[in-house]
This record gives structure tokens, sequence and C-alpha cells, in this order.
């Protein structure tokens, strides 16, 4: 029986150079895999809470000047007041409309309508009004927004800025890659608020553009499920090993079993 040689003797090979380097690598990958697995668990952590921060934002309404958003700076702004549900009264500037491209609804291309208004306080911020089709590509687009004073229910957003390897928009360009609060006060001319609003009030019943957005609600992601998947690599790198080292001990032991079989044969 292989049970009776003693455990030091059978896995006497685990010293040799390429069992020590083998072992060595796999606790450090299962150390590896163990951490990013803590990782995932910690960004659901942040996830849960950022979520609760949004729930709570998005369904107590705010008055807009309450929101003090006078003198604040992009990020600032997004990290105390995105995602509030607010109301904004004023009136909109139509003729310094733009459109940000590459936006689909229910998988039809199209634009996001962005339209300058005009608060009362006469601060200037920003309206995404929301999904026009293609073919309405010249602002102001001809679904345009409702003259004189008006009110709207609008969620705040913070500004999108360019990515390292972003596109990069034309100089006086009015269709654009996103929503660059900064880029596009500078071409307007203007202040504007460091926020801007999408409207999610139901369409003029006179046309059915814009399409409103939807306002999303936030998810966990997949960071439990990441951190599962890390969590098992880790038991199978560890098990793998067991597994091996058993094996390779239970090939070398019926050899040597064999061999004193023969031995005695002789």
């Amino acid at each position: 029986m292989f049970s009776a040689e003693p455990l030091h003797r059978q896995y006497r090979f685990l010293r040799r150079p390429s069992w020590v380097a083998l072992g060595s690598i796999t606790v450090l990958l299962a150390l590896i895999f163990v951490n990013l697995g803590l990782w995932q668990l910690n960004r659901l952590s942040e996830t849960r809470i950022e979520n609760a921060i949004i729930e709570q934002r998005s369904t107590v309404l705010t008055t807009f000047d309450e929101l003090g958003l006078g003198g604040l700076d992009y990020q600032t702004a997004a990290e105390q007041h995105a995602f509030r549900l607010t109301v904004v009264s004023g009136s909109f500037l139509a003729q310094d409309e733009s459109l940000v491209r590459s936006q689909t609804l229910n998988g039809v291309a199209g634009f996001h309508v962005i339209t300058p208004f005009l608060l009362d306080s006469g601060l200037v911020i920003l309206i995404n009004r929301g999904w026009v089709p293609l073919a309405m590509n010249s602002p102001p687009v001809s679904a345009r927004p409702p003259d004189g004073h008006v009110d709207l229910s609008v969620v705040l957003a913070g500004t999108q800025e360019r990515g390292r390897f972003g596109p990069v928009d034309d100089e006086g360009s009015v269709i654009l890659s996103r929503i660059d609060i900064h880029r596009i006060q500078d071409q307007l001319g203007y202040e504007l608020v460091p926020l801007y609003g999408i409207e999610f009030a139901t369409p003029d019943a006179e046309s059915e553009f814009p399409t409103p957005l939807e306002i999303e609600a936030p998810t966990e992601g997949s960071h439990f499920t990441y951190a599962i998947q890390w969590f098992a690599f880790s038991v199978i790198s560890v098990g793998g090993f067991a597994a091996l080292a058993r094996s390779t001990a239970t090939k070398a032991a019926r050899r040597r079993q064999q061999a004193e079989k023969v031995e005695t044969a002789t």
C-alpha cells in the first residue's frame, strides 16, 4: 500500500528546485487572485454607496437655487450634485443649440439635442432635450423647444470630458462628440453652469421629437460575479498544484513498488 510509506518520503520530490519554483508561482498566483477578488468586493461596496446616493438625489426634489452651483468647478459640482432632481425656470436659447453625435435609441442612430437655457437668475445651463434621428442634423432642429418662460424638470449630470484617445471636435462645430461644458462655453462666449440638465418631461404632443431620455436605475454591475471568479481561480490554482503533487507522488510510489517486486523476484 502506498499509504504505508511515510509522507515525508512520498513527497520529498517537492524539495527539488523545479517544484519549489512551481509551488512559489502557485502561491503567488493564489495571493494575486484573492486580492483581486477582495478588490472587486470593495468596488461592490463602493458601488452600493454610490447607488444609494444616486437614488436619494434622484427621488428628492431640490430647488435649483438651493444647490449654490455658482463658482463651483466641474469636478466638485459633479461630486456634490450629479443625479439631483430639480426644476429650472427660464427660457430656451434655441439659436445656440448643438447636437451630440453617435447616440442611439432602440438601435437607431441619431443625435442628442443640447439647448442652452437662460435661467431667471441670469445663469445659463445646458439642457439635453433628448434624441432625434439622423435626418435632423442641422441645429436648431425642426423640433424646436417651447417659446417663452417654461419650467423644466431635469436630472443634473456632470460634464463629459475628452479621454486621451477621444475624438476632437472642430472649432466652431455645432455637431459635437460629447457634452463638454467647458468646450461649449468657449464656443458660445458666455458662462455656463458647471452641470447640464437631462430633461425627462413628456414631449410636446405635436411632435414625437426630441424623444426624452430614460433615466436608468443604477445597478451593482458584475463586481460580485468577478469576485467569485477570482476566488475560484485561487482555489483552482492551489487545487491544481495539490493534485499534480499527489499524482506525482502516487506514480513514484508505484514505480518503487514495482521495482521492489522485481528485486524480490530475482
